[in-house]
């Protein structure tokens, strides 16, 4: 295994897979088996969704498909690494995007606790529940509302 593969099918990867999902007790390394890594570690990312019952975009659940048949049909290596690459920044993408949606949560309820017009209220409540829904959608509507959505209310706006 070299090159790509070896960059994505790695006990560091793996590492990363264990403690995201806390897959093992006491958090202990999981070794890598040197015989087919990239499958163990698809099988474990799809161990951890497995039974995850959490509501998920349409695009995460097409890519856990994606490595359920990877896995299933025993895609070649490079593939299987690029299908984990694909995982990794997609998780990374998600990662950072909730963390703008949270913040911008947090904001909608500081602007609540102080905004004197009905109007405004009744804006950032409606704000704060379209990212909290934005949670469960695609990466792109996550940044389109991330950025295109106001978070000044004024009064003058008809």
């Amino acid at each position: 295994m070299g090159g790509f593969a070896a960059y994505y099918c790695n006990q560091q990867i793996m590492n990363l897979i264990v403690t995201k999902y806390s897959l093992s007790s006491n958090n202990e390394t999981i070794p890598l088996p040197p015989k087919d890594p990239c499958t163990s570690i698809l099988k474990l990312i799809s161990l951890a969704h497995q039974h995850n019952e959490s509501s998920h975009s349409a695009e995460f659940n097409t890519l856990i498909g994606k490595i359920t048949t990877s896995i299933k049909q025993d895609w070649i290596t490079n593939k299987k690494a690029l299908l984990i690459r694909e995982y990794v920044e997609f998780e990374k993408l998600r990662k950072y995007l909730d963390h703008i949606l949270v913040g911008k949560i947090e904001e909608c309820d500081m602007r609540l606790a102080v905004v004197k017009s009905r109007k405004c209220w009744n804006y950032y409540t409606k704000l704060k529940g379209m990212f909290h829904k934005a949670m469960q959608e695609t990466s792109a509507r996550k940044q389109y509302l991330i950025g295109n959505i106001s978070m000044e209310c004024s009064d003058n706006i008809v």
